[in-house]
């Protein structure tokens, strides 16, 4: 799966190299074509999506249901070791409590959470780092939202290096 800055989802085939725009029925298929996606989680049938400047998407792969929550402008999701869920938006961290199927604001920064962190001790924060990611050479590459670095001390002044992308499915990346 590919969350695109207003262009949608897509769904990416290694067996043909090819990505096709995406959307849970033909109902959904004008609306999911202009999503602004700065987040994606899967966990079983279920697929989030943090949509700017929109409420948060849960979209049910195996029925193609959608449902809408606020947050908004979702920007991160991290699942914690003690099986929690979270968003971070555009000022907070919000905990997903599944016994009700909502959200609740938990944490204000006042910044984009861009990525969530938990520390050993199990607490949960915003980090500064946006991304990571591995070349083939094994080099460990991070990326904030002004720069870009890597795990040997080069680092690199440039806008908004991130990409969303979800690795390690059979059908997908």
């Amino acid at each position: 799966w590919m969350g695109s800055d207003n262009g949608g989802l897509f769904r990416y085939h290694p067996a043909t190299g090819q990505a096709e725009r995406w959307a849970p029925s033909p109902a959904w298929k004008e609306r999911f074509a202009a999503l602004n996606i700065h987040a994606l989680y899967r966990e079983g049938d279920w697929l989030w999506l943090g949509n700017y400047p929109s409420n948060t998407l849960r979209v049910d792969l195996g029925s193609g249901r959608v449902k809408d929550f606020p947050p908004n402008s979702v920007y991160s999701f991290h699942k914690a070791s003690d099986g929690s869920f979270w968003a971070g938006n555009t000022s907070d961290i919000w905990l997903y409590h599944p016994e009700e199927d909502l959200f609740t604001q938990e944490k204000h920064t006042d910044e984009v959470v861009g990525t969530i962190a938990e520390d050993p001790d199990g607490n949960i924060n915003k980090s500064d780092v946006v991304q990571l990611l591995q070349d083939t050479m094994s080099t460990i590459y991070g990326g904030n939202y002004g720069s870009f670095f890597s795990a040997y001390g080069q680092f690199y002044s440039m806008a908004n290096v991130w990409q969303e992308m979800l690795p390690g499915e059979q059908d997908g990346l």
